[in-house]
């Protein structure tokens, strides 16, 4: 696996921030669990695991005596993921350093297997799946989560919806060559959630239950004194040296020139700034729309 990003400090406080509170809750998993005897359950494995929290949610609903193991292709983020369990008091949960195109696991071994926001940073998702399926016994569970990060770049706030037509056209541009880099350099696919269907069908597997999820987080006034401190930080990030970097490297690997990356993120860059003005005078209001998948599916054989 080629990115290196999640070695970077700045996208791991990213993934704190992002990770917690953003994509699901209990009563959405609930809708997507009733399918699984959760007590038959006795082996579930978190791939692609981070720093923990899809591993946390789950060891809610799985039996006690259910192993349960989270693995991660970086070690740093093992390390945090095993302070995060301490610090939550969970026992029957471990942590690994492993690569998903090659899982040092038996042939057979899991009840359970999900993975979320894994596939999407993958060169070879297919090959990556084709493991995951080898290491599931017969009638074990497979559940995918994953995005099409582009749908939240024409969702408008209360800033954007007054942009003119061709500057949401060229930041719009700029999401999908920033996506055509990410791909050409074998980094992934954020929009990998609208294809993941394709490869679970024809890898054999038995879909039992697609949905999206409907969790948003919307901004919008009055904002707490700590909400909206945290909601100005992250608009703010998005301008920084780390992003405007991880971008422009993209962009030019997708076929555009780094003056056009130029000049689109000076757009960019006074809408947000033009954001954090309306956040301040608590005027900027933004339902926080994307498309987010879960695909769980069954092994046939």
């Amino acid at each position: 696996m080629k990115n290196t990003r999640f070695r970077d400090k700045e996208y791991i406080e990213y993934l704190n921030e992002s990770r917690e509170s953003f994509f699901w809750d209990e009563k959405q998993f609930e809708l997507i669990l009733k399918h699984i005897n959760l007590n038959a359950i006795h082996s579930f494995l978190d791939v692609g695991c981070g720093l923990g929290y899809l591993t946390f949610m789950m060891a809610k609903f799985l039996p006690n005596n259910c192993g349960i193991v989270g693995i991660d292709v970086d070690s740093k983020l093992i390390e945090i993921a095993q302070g995060n369990a301490k610090k939550r008091n969970f026992s029957n949960i471990t942590f690994e350093v492993g690569n998903i195109y090659a899982l040092e696991k038996p042939k057979n071994s899991f009840h359970f297997i999900a993975e979320q926001l894994t596939l999407s940073h993958l060169a070879g998702p297919q090959d990556a799946m084709n493991e995951l399926i080898r290491i599931l016994k017969p009638g074990g569970f497979l559940l995918l989560i994953e995005p099409n990060n582009i749908a939240m770049s024409v969702v408008d706030n209360s800033t954007t919806r007054n942009l003119k037509i061709e500057e949401k056209l060229a930041i719009l541009s700029l999401e999908m060559k920033v996506q055509q880099g990410k791909i050409k350099l074998g980094e992934g696919n954020d929009n990998f959630g609208d294809h993941a269907l394709e490869l679970l069908i024809k890898s054999n597997m038995k879909i039992l239950d697609v949905r999206l999820c409907d969790k948003l987080n919307p901004a919008y006034p009055p904002y707490n004194l700590t909400g909206k401190e945290k909601l100005l930080q992250f608009v703010k990030n998005e301008l920084s040296p780390y992003w405007k970097k991880v971008f422009k490297r993209y962009y030019v690997a997708g076929g555009g020139s780094s003056r056009e990356f130029e000049a689109i993120w000076a757009i960019k860059k006074r809408v947000t700034k033009e954001i954090e003005r309306t956040i301040i005078n608590d005027s900027y209001y933004n339902v926080h729309a994307g498309l987010l998948y879960s695909y769980l599916s069954t092994k046939t054989c």
